[in-house]
């Protein structure tokens, strides 16, 4: 017998652009954008996990410069990428550009 998923609303918002929501699953948290549209996901164990294939990819390029120094990231998103970048690259400056404000402060208060 399976278990059943139980989802947990942890927080909605609405924007000029739409609805923004975080919710829990089991170890994960996801931020949708709009009716279900899945924009990041975040292990709560380790927020700097990359979970989808894409993020991995992305980081990548990233970790074939020898000595990176900075990083600048046009979306946040959950940060996971932001995370991973700060936990595997020797960086001096990380800057992110976020265009929906509450982004920023739901990463910050419910993604790690």
């Amino acid at each position: 017998m399976s278990e059943e998923r139980v989802e947990r609303l942890l927080a909605e918002v609405h924007d000029d652009f739409g609805m923004i929501r975080v919710l829990e699953v089991a170890d994960y948290r996801f931020l949708e954008f709009g009716d279900a549209i899945e924009q990041s996901c975040v292990f709560t164990a380790d927020p700097s996990w990359l979970e989808y294939d894409y993020t991995r990819a992305m980081l990548i390029g990233a970790l074939c410069h020898e000595q990176p120094e900075s990083a600048l990231f046009l979306g946040l998103g959950a940060g996971t990428l932001t995370q991973a970048c700060l936990k595997f690259l020797p960086l001096d400056d990380v800057e992110a550009i976020e265009l929906r404000p509450d982004v920023p402060r739901l990463a910050i208060e419910y993604l790690g």
